[in-house]
């Protein structure tokens, strides 16, 4: 199956961990999530704010 992408599943992980823009662009569309929570009177606080996450290369 040439060509076919590899994909972490439960019992086989592919060993390959996300770029950091992924991981800063989740971080940020999770902030702002949590900070409408937090506007609304869901959360009493952001635990995302907490998290100091590096800026990737540009």
């Amino acid at each position: 199956m040439a060509g076919k992408r590899k994909r972490c599943a439960a019992s086989h992980c592919c060993q390959r961990a996300v770029s950091e823009r992924t991981a800063r662009d989740a971080w940020t569309t999770l902030r702002a999530a949590l900070n409408n929570a937090v506007r609304d009177e869901l959360l009493t606080r952001n635990p995302a704010a907490l998290l100091r996450v590096a800026k990737p290369p540009v």
